[in-house]
């Protein structure tokens, strides 16, 4: 048996600078700020073959415009529930390469600022399907691992409904991911 833990950060700004001759404008923006946390129960069925439960929740908000001096954005925040199926196949007696099929069910809503008093909340549910095909893990010790995703290739779709309205979308996105959002998880053994 397994528990693996994961958290993921990321923002910051960026700033914008335009000048034709003696005149220049300049603008600082924020960047998109993601948060990520989540944890996974795996359990071997028998030898390298490990079926997990993932629990996540990911939070991303996205700058979209200026209202005066403030900035609007557009956030997700979601409830994800994650069934895996992984295969350790060993390159070394500490180092496994483990492809893996994941299954996500989420639950969440977006928040999109229109202007500084005006706000949609959206409701979201979806799901997606990924394969890990460059997945590492190194066993530090029998009870401490650390793994390593460098590859996937993902499908995600989902559906958002604005409760003031009668009005719906869905989304679909395919996404082949190589070494660009790598992952590292800490894996404890017990």
């Amino acid at each position: 048996m397994s528990i693996s833990g994961t958290f993921q950060t990321s923002f910051g700004s960026q700033k914008a600078e335009v000048s034709m001759g003696s005149i220049s404008t300049s603008e600082t923006m924020p960047s998109e700020t993601i948060l990520g946390l989540g944890v996974e129960y795996g359990y071997f069925l028998v030898d390298n073959l490990k079926l997990s439960l993932g629990l996540a929740y990911p939070f991303t908000s996205t700058p979209t415009e200026k209202d005066d001096d403030k900035w609007l954005s557009t956030s997700v925040s979601a409830f994800t529930i994650i069934p895996n199926i992984s295969y350790y196949f060993p390159i070394t007696e500490d180092l496994f390469y483990t492809p893996g099929l994941e299954f996500a069910i989420i639950f969440g809503q977006q928040k999109e600022m229109l202007s500084r008093n005006e706000t949609y909340n959206n409701k979201t549910t979806g799901w997606g399907a990924c394969l890990s095909f460059l997945s590492f893990e190194y066993k530090v010790s029998e009870r401490f691992g650390i793994g390593l995703s460098l590859g996937s290739l993902n499908y995600t779709t989902a559906n958002a409904n604005i409760e003031d309205y009668d009005i719906s979308t869905r989304v679909g996105a395919f996404q082949f991911d190589l070494n660009t959002t790598s992952s590292v998880d800490a894996v404890l053994y017990f």
